[in-house]
């Protein structure tokens, strides 16, 4: 366990290396800073570099590999970076609004993709070695807020402020799936008696709030006006999506039926993220109330 003290407290997006050695961090300084991880002392400040070069605030970062990483501003472009030589490979400005997220593939063998989505409602697929954008995807006409790369790394899902998340085939180049919360309302009231059996109680808690049994709560529709989508993720097989939303927590969806089909409640504030472990054993959700929670899902 590290602790690492941070040369900006504003701070929207962090990543970590794929061998664990680096992590970085990036947000309303504009500027993106990456860490050596040390193996030996808990309490570190190694800054291996600082990348200035955005005008505006960093949105979104990740780690292409040990050398390479790429970020999303808020000046409407994503950025290549090397991090042995310190500074920018190649800028990608096609969007015309903030860049608000990015997503990489799961697996390395499509090294060289990455997925942005901002402001001006669209997705874009990139190929890092080529300023242009390879493929694009018009999804709302409201902020796209988060995307995330599917498992089999065919298929892209975004998440809009207007609460919808779509679906996207690379292959066939069109939209798949459309998941909205007004339409999943009468199968999440049909499934509700079952769902309460597919999250036991929490494991583990980081945090000092008090834990509270999981269970699925019916969805009023009266809330569900301008429930903007904040983060994605997908259990291991990928038949559930887990979905946090602005005001309703982490909704849990089938993504074959396009169904509600629970929700992680625990939490006493807004869930602002919330990630699958790899091994399907785990789901974390992280909360504006200073906690994270650690689910154990009945299957995944």
């Amino acid at each position: 366990q590290n602790a690492i003290p941070l040369d900006s407290q504003w701070v929207l997006s962090c990543a970590i290396s794929p061998s664990g050695g680096l992590v970085a961090s990036a947000g309303l300084n504009n500027n993106c800073t990456v860490y050596k991880v040390s193996r030996e002392n808990r309490v570190q400040q190694n800054i291996i570099s600082i990348f200035k070069g955005h005008t505006g605030y960093v949105s979104s970062i990740d780690f292409l590999d040990e050398s390479q990483i790429l970020t999303a501003s808020g000046d409407m472009t994503c950025a290549l970076w090397d991090i042995p030589k310190a500074k920018r490979v190649r800028e990608y400005a096609d969007h015309l609004g903030d860049v608000l997220s990015l997503s990489l593939p799961p697996n390395t063998s499509n090294s060289n993709i990455f997925a942005s989505c901002g402001s001006d409602g669209y997705l874009y697929i990139w190929d890092t070695r080529t300023q242009s954008n390879v493929q694009s995807f018009f999804v709302s006409d409201s902020d796209v807020s988060t995307v995330k790369f599917f498992h089999d790394e065919n298929a892209v899902l975004t998440g809009s402020d207007d609460g919808t998340i779509n679906m996207f085939d690379l292959r066939s180049d069109c939209s798949l799936a459309h998941y909205s919360l007004s339409a999943g309302l009468e199968s999440q009231k049909r499934v509700n008696t079952t769902t309460q059996r597919l999250y036991t109680a929490s494991t583990m808690e980081y945090g000092n709030s008090t834990p509270k049994s999981p269970t699925v709560s019916a969805i009023s529709s009266s809330y569900l006006d301008n429930q903007g989508v904040v983060s994605i993720d997908f259990s291991k097989s990928g038949r559930l999506m887990y979905a946090c939303y602005t005001d309703l927590g982490c909704i849990v969806w089938d993504t074959l039926n396009a169904e509600v089909v629970g929700k992680l409640e625990c939490h006493t504030n807004r869930v602002s993220g919330v990630r699958s472990s790899p091994d399907g054993l785990a789901v974390c959700t992280g909360s504006w109330d200073a906690t994270m929670k650690v689910w154990t899902p009945s299957y995944s």
